[in-house]
């Protein structure tokens, strides 16, 4: 409409109406209308309408001529709605960097480029007892003497340790996508007992009888102490899983060493205590193949579960005495051992939960479990009799089952 009524001011001004009329003075005799004039031209009903269809025409011709502009909209690529779902920063230098291929090792937003990744984690695991339920104390007031403690009444807490796993990306066309190593310790499950009596308490079996502070006690103290270091290294083969995760296929090799001591000290406070020691070492090598699954929700979460497992050769070897007592010089049981190598069992299981914070920066914790089948712990080493042969063969049948929480740090750069 402003259109129109600029051009109505302006045919007025330059032509006067442009139409005939008997009422309308000469036009030569007007140079510069004045207002009253306007007025009165418009109020001619053929005046107005012709101006009008003037005015529309030109109205017509601007709009035909008028060129909107054209927005032009990029095609979504899977890769990017992918990205764009998850909040992501989209760098244009990433498919350069990474090359043609997805590289579904790494996550759909900032690491797609990055090369290295790790993580690091305070864990606390506990870990059941299996050893052999022998006695090992006895009450020696009744006949016959009652059991006062057994090996299995050993009982651990959680305890701290340390998981660290480091690794670099290769890219996803390489024979494996990626190659990381890995630590796990757990520097000490340890449980103590102290039976204590009047001149009554004993150590069950034979060598009770034989030694002399081992019988007629009144302080008995067990230890058992154990502690777990492993360290492995492998290669990561990475399938897609939809747009929203990835599996990886692990094959490698692991080293695990599992060490335990155990220590009774029976003392008689008339003469002096004695002590029976025995130790165990287990180093496991051998190949272990896996898989994790990760998947991401909502931008900042992820989601891991982790499964390995792979059969071991066992180099075990245990070793123990017994200290002299109170009528003897010499150690009643002279240092004995005995090693082997058998096949073991290593299985692990590991949940977590990633949360993003910055671009290359997450927390997260998880739920993880340890099996191991095959290896030397040191109670049940424990040979109670007394014959010249006496603690000297290795007992490498026995396991153990560990679990519990980790919480940590992960870095990409």
């Amino acid at each position: 409409m402003s259109h129109k009524v600029t051009l109505l001011i302006i045919l007025i001004l330059t032509t006067g109406t442009g139409v005939t009329s008997s009422q309308e003075p000469e036009r030569s005799d007007i140079e510069h209308p004045s207002p009253v004039r306007l007025f009165d031209l418009l109020a001619d009903p053929a005046v107005s309408e012709s101006v009008m269809t003037t005015a529309n025409a030109v109205a017509n011709d601007e709009a035909t001529d008028t060129v909107e502009p054209i927005s032009v909209i990029e095609p979504e690529t899977e890769e990017t709605t992918s990205l764009v779902a998850y909040g992501c920063d989209i760098a244009p230098s990433c498919s350069d960097r990474c090359g043609t291929c997805t590289n579904c090792c790494e996550d759909p937003c900032y690491r797609r480029c990055s090369p290295w990744y790790g993580y690091a984690e305070s864990v606390f695991y506990d870990r059941n007892n299996t050893v052999s339920n022998q006695v090992l104390v006895v009450d020696e007031n009744p006949f016959p003497p009652a059991p006062l403690f057994r090996a299995g009444d050993f009982n651990f807490d959680y305890e701290p340790g340390v998981r660290a796993v480091l690794g670099r990306r290769r890219g996803p066309c390489a024979e494996c996508s990626a190659w990381e190593v890995g630590y796990l310790g757990i520097f000490d499950w340890n449980d103590s007992a102290v039976i204590t009596g009047t001149d009554d308490r004993g150590v069950a079996g034979p060598i009770g009888v034989a030694v002399n502070n081992f019988t007629g006690a009144e302080r008995i103290q067990l230890d058992y102490d154990s502690e777990l270091h492993s360290i492995e290294a492998n290669c990561v083969k990475c399938r897609p899983c939809g747009s929203n995760g990835r599996i990886e296929f692990l094959g490698g090799v692991r080293w695990l060493s599992l060490d335990e001591e155990f220590n009774l000290l029976s003392t008689d406070d008339q003469q002096s205590s004695t002590q029976y020691n025995v130790r165990t070492d287990n180093d496991l090598v051998g190949s272990q193949i896996g898989l994790r699954l990760r998947r991401w929700f909502c931008g900042k979460w992820e989601a891991e579960l982790e499964s390995k497992a792979g059969v071991y050769a066992n180099w075990s070897e245990q070793e123990q005495y017994i200290s002299p007592d109170f009528l003897a010089g010499a150690p009643f049981r002279s240092l004995r051992s005995d090693d082997d190598d058998d096949i073991a069992f290593l299985g692990e299981v590991n949940f977590s939960m990633v949360r993003r914070l910055t671009r290359g920066m997450s927390v997260r914790g998880g739920y993880n479990l340890l099996w191991l089948e095959g290896i030397a712990l040191a109670p049940d080493q424990i040979d109670l009799t007394n014959t010249p042969t006496s603690g000297s063969v290795l007992n490498a049948g026995g396991s153990l089952f560990a679990h519990g929480f980790s919480l940590g740090g992960e870095l990409t750069w």
